[in-house]
């Protein structure tokens, strides 16, 4: 499994149900979303992309581009900004 943070700066709400659900509805089968966390907190939102490993070295690039595909829906949600992405750990539950 390969696992992505977004860290993002907000303005106003964030509304993580909705970003959540929207982040599914977007995503193909060739981004491999597998699980996704979405937590906010002063100014700030992270989002936590769990990835199936066989999406290898392309996890990050994937997950900026489902969220692009995310702020497409509503122009408000394009404000905010990217401070980062990365890669958290690969786990392999064969090596665990």
């Amino acid at each position: 499994m390969r696992i992505v943070r977004l860290r993002l700066s907000v303005r106003g709400p964030f509304p993580c149900g909705e970003i959540k659900e929207e982040v599914y509805a977007r995503s193909d089968p060739e981004d491999m979303l597998e699980h996704l966390y979405v937590e906010t907190c002063a100014g700030r939102a992270e989002l936590v992309f769990f990835l199936h490993e066989d999406i290898r070295g392309s996890a990050e690039v994937t997950v900026l581009r489902l969220w692009r595909r995310v702020t497409s829906r509503d122009p408000s949600w394009r404000t905010w900004s990217v401070l980062e992405v990365g890669s958290i750990r690969d786990i392999d539950p064969g090596k665990a």
